[in-house]
């Protein structure tokens, strides 16, 4: 703001010009709002154009859209517009500077042409009101529509209506960014609708480094819905830099709790599996241990059997231990602990003896046992009960000469 541009009611203050040339830079930003596609907002520049040439020889006429038909009254919009080429410099007050100035940047817009300014102004804390700010405007601003058009109100970022009758320094401690709230066309919440447009211009990456490095910090607005951009059509570079506002859409992420519940529940499955797969396998070698021979049962050569299997293992089992082995030497034993109590010799095939020679022992259909193709002899007399364990009642012989015994 240059010195000239002071008003005479004393409200803005104006440093020591060697001090300023010590502070930062400012660049005043001016603009489009906009929601358009690329091709639209290339014929809204066109427009824009022609009813600048039109109005140039007024310049204290607001400028409009051609035909008086505004660019749009939705004052939900998404995207702004940098105008580059409108981009100028000019020097700034920092907070430290002076105690008793109050930095303000002001945003201006404009409902009907979409057009919007940003500017720096300084005040004096002890004797500026809010409704000095509205004396600045035509000072200070360089577009027509902009400096022309009717101002109700200054609001903040976040929503607050600023009371114009009351001290500035009542809302601004050292530095703030507030709005000046136009008059809409369509009759709409000044407030509301002066918020939902400052947004995307507030929220523009070069507008909030700018800010940042001035020392203004920008509060958050009110949370408001934004309509998903329009695919933009590919077209030539342009001289205006756009930059589209677009809600951020976030992948959900499972809670952490909730990852841990899965993995522990997959956990829990696999080993519930792996444990039933096990216990069916122990089972089949339990039965295959402990089941009696009965007819069509063998017993090859070195394989063994209990009476008790796993059930023995264990030190509170009532199972009386016993066992049968068919030895290597064609000799079917039977044990009674480490005793054995009954025996039957066979033999074993050798290379001379037809195919239907079979090792170990086998039970006939009829309850006859062969070992090594011949009927078992009994070398040992049993001296306990054979049935139902290890042979199945009808096995071997139970009377007469050749009764195995007990």
């Amino acid at each position: 703001m240059d010195e000239t541009s002071v008003p005479t009611n004393g409200a803005v203050f104006v440093a020591n010009p060697a001090r300023r040339r010590k502070r930062l830079k400012f660049k005043r930003f001016k603009g489009f709002i906009t929601g358009k596609t690329r091709k639209q907002r290339k014929e809204q520049a066109r427009r824009e154009a022609e009813a600048q040439a039109n109005s140039s020889s007024d310049s204290d006429s607001p400028r409009q859209v051609p035909g008086g038909v505004p660019v749009n009254d939705d004052p939900t919009v998404f995207g702004a517009d940098i105008d580059n080429q409108s981009v100028a410099s000019s020097s700034a007050g920092s907070v430290e500077d002076n105690a008793d100035a109050i930095n303000i940047v002001l945003l201006l817009m404009d409902p009907q042409t979409r057009r919007f300014e940003l500017l720096q102004l300084e005040f004096d804390s002890k004797i500026a009101k809010v409704e000095d700010i509205f004396t600045q405007i035509p000072i200070s601003a360089t577009e027509p529509s902009l400096k022309n058009q009717t101002y109700v109100s200054i609001c903040t970022p976040s929503g607050t209506n600023m009371d114009s009758s009351k001290d500035l320094s009542e809302y601004v401690t050292k530095a703030a960014v507030v709005i000046a709230v136009p008059e809409f066309p369509d009759g709409s919440n000044g407030v509301e609708s002066a918020v939902k447009m400052a947004k995307p211009i507030l929220s523009n990456s070069k507008v909030t480094r700018m800010l940042s490095s001035s020392g203004f910090d920008i509060p958050s607005s009110p949370p408001s819905s934004l309509p998903e951009s329009v695919p933009e059509e590919p077209s030539s570079p342009e001289p205006k830099e756009t930059i589209d506002i677009v809600p951020e859409k976030k992948e959900e992420k499972p809670a952490v709790s909730e990852v841990k519940e899965e993995k522990e529940s997959i956990n829990f499955f696999s080993t519930a599996l792996m444990l039933a797969v096990l216990f069916h396998f122990l089972m089949k070698i339990e039965r295959n241990i402990t089941s009696p021979l009965g007819p069509g049962d063998s017993l090859a050569l070195g394989q063994w059997k209990s009476k008790c299997g796993m059930a023995g293992l264990l030190p509170m089992s009532d199972c009386s231990p016993a066992a049968v082995e068919m030895g290597r030497d064609g000799v079917f034993s039977v044990y009674k602990g480490e005793e054995i109590v009954f025996s039957l010799t066979g033999s074993t095939c050798s290379d001379d003896d037809d195919d239907d020679c079979v090792d170990g022992l086998i039970v006939e259909d009829d309850g006859t046992v062969m070992i090594g193709g011949v009927v078992g002899k009994v070398s040992t007399k049993s001296l306990i009960p054979l049935n139902p364990w290890p042979f199945v009642e009808g096995v071997g012989i139970t009377s007469g000469k050749w009764k195995w015994g007990h």
